[in-house]
This record gives structure tokens, sequence and C-alpha cells, in this order.
């Protein structure tokens, strides 16, 4: 069967489209303003590209816990599945070879003299941080994640305390290679 397949539908990349960011809630003790969105490049790119704006009061470090749930779309209604994510901050940013490396990517694409850290590193002092233009690269979950279409939420705490919580929602979309 897969030898009927026409070569094009077998070099297929798969990036997840993520849409309509919403800022649920953040501590007004910890941030001063988060911005969360998400837009269009071209009209030939069919992924959304995510940026994250905010504007940390105090310093913020391994103390701050980053949780994500994942909802799966059934039946035009969000149900939760059973992958959830939890990470320190610093261990999120610095070392996940998947949502960080979109974090670190959205970090340097700011022109380094607007940037708050020149490099970016542990702990992170107050200030206002950009994370512009981050597409998460799904090659090594693409076999095995779940399901294509759903919603993430994620919530920031510091030391049990909810400081942010922020929902995207997310579709898992196969690209044609372009031709070189």
């Amino acid at each position: 069967m897969l030898a009927a397949l026409p070569l094009w539908m077998a070099e297929l990349i798969h990036w997840p489209s993520m849409e309509r960011p919403q800022v649920l809630f953040f501590d007004k003790e910890y941030y001063s303003s988060v911005i969360f969105k998400s837009k269009l490049i071209n009209r030939r790119d069919p992924i959304h590209y995510v940026t994250v704006n905010y504007t940390s009061k105090k310093v913020m470090n391994n103390d701050f816990e980053v949780s994500l749930y994942f909802y799966q779309l059934l039946s035009n209604v969000y149900k939760r599945s059973f992958v959830e994510i939890h990470y320190k901050l610093c261990d999120v940013l610095l070392k996940d070879p998947i949502v960080g490396e979109a974090f670190r990517e959205g970090y340097y694409r700011v022109p380094e003299k607007e940037r708050m850290l020149s490099v970016l590193k542990c702990p992170f002092p107050p200030g206002l941080y950009s994370y512009i233009d981050m597409r998460i690269s799904l090659a090594a979950l693409v076999d095995t994640f779940p399901f294509q279409e759903g919603r993430v939420y994620c919530n920031v705490t510091n030391k049990g305390r909810p400081t942010g919580r922020a929902s995207l929602d997310f579709h898992i979309k196969p690209l044609p290679k372009t031709k070189k």
C-alpha cells in the first residue's frame, strides 16, 4: 500500500500551526504586562508563528515551574488528554530540545541591543523579555504524539503560587518539502 503513494506524500514534514493564543491570567505582583500573539508571516507559509512578550517585576529562577496540559479536540469539544509536561523554568528555557529550543531561537531573534540579557542564562533579572516568531519542530514527536489537533494550557507557578496562565490551539499539519 505504501508503494502506491506518490513520492511527494512520502516526503512530508509536520509542523504544529499554533493559533488563537490567549493570556488567561497573570499576577500583577510578578508581571506588569504579558502579551501572547500569533501571526502568519506570509500566505505561502501556513504556519502561525508565536510571539511572547512579558515584563517581569521579580527575579525568575528554578523556583518557577511551567506546566503544560494538552487537550484533544474531539467532536468540537476539548477533552483533557493524558499528556502533561512539567518543567522548572530555567530547565525548559535553557535545556529542553523542543519547547526550549523554540524559546531560545525566539529570544535570539531580538536584536542584541534590545535584549534584557545578551546571553540567555538563569536567573532572569526583572525586565522586558521578548521571544519572537517562535515555531516548534515536532520531528521527534510526530510519529508518537497521540493526536493532531488540540489545545495546550500553560500554567506558571512560583513555589506553588499561580503567577500566569495561557492557552494556545494547535493543529499538526503536514507540509511538503521544498524543492531545491
